[in-house]
């Protein structure tokens, strides 16, 4: 089976490409694996970060809810997809991730921090902060061609089919 390791810790910052040379032999190692389907994604962020002189660490784990995250979703995908990713995912030594729920999702908003249309944002601390839409695991009850959806931006949850692509960010605990 084939696949990328990659050996993170940061958050790091570099100012020259001496230094960004040095940060790419450091972080080279097995400490995280992503089966081969999903690996050339994950090539193309990494490199992209390091091209940007940052990496952050593969995981995270929230204080306020104790969930372990991951740091980096691989690519868009359908929510059958999601579930499989999810499976698969070995991060950080561990390979019980899975889909998060709905609320899961949600516990990473401000809902006490609203900005110009009166929508929460993320929550400060969490180190992943974007506007992208991820797929949850819950399933939308009164059709079940559909699950659940958290748009960050904006902080709407929203149900579409499972056949659509959205981000995926895994979590454990």
């Amino acid at each position: 089976m084939g696949g990328v390791s990659i050996r993170c810790a940061g958050p790091f910052e570099t100012k020259s490409r001496a230094a960004l040379r040095k940060l790419i032999l450091a972080v080279q190692g097995t400490d995280f694996f992503m089966p081969a389907k999903h690996s050339s994604d994950l090539k193309n962020k990494a490199a992209n970060n390091l091209e940007r002189g940052k990496i952050q660490t593969p995981t995270w784990t929230d204080p306020k809810t104790t969930l372990e995250w991951q740091c980096e979703s691989a690519r868009e995908m359908s929510w059958q997809e999601a579930l499989e990713y999810a499976e698969s995912l070995s991060l950080g030594g561990k390979d019980d991730w899975r889909l998060p729920t709905a609320l899961e999702l949600e516990t990473l908003l401000d809902r006490s921090a609203l900005y110009y249309t009166l929508r929460p944002v993320m929550r400060e601390e969490v180190p992943f902060r974007d506007i992208l839409s991820y797929w949850s695991s819950t399933t939308f009850a009164e059709h079940t061609k559909n699950a659940w959806i958290v748009t960050f931006d904006g902080a709407y949850v929203l149900s579409y089919y499972k056949s659509n692509h959205y981000h995926v960010r895994c979590v454990r605990g």
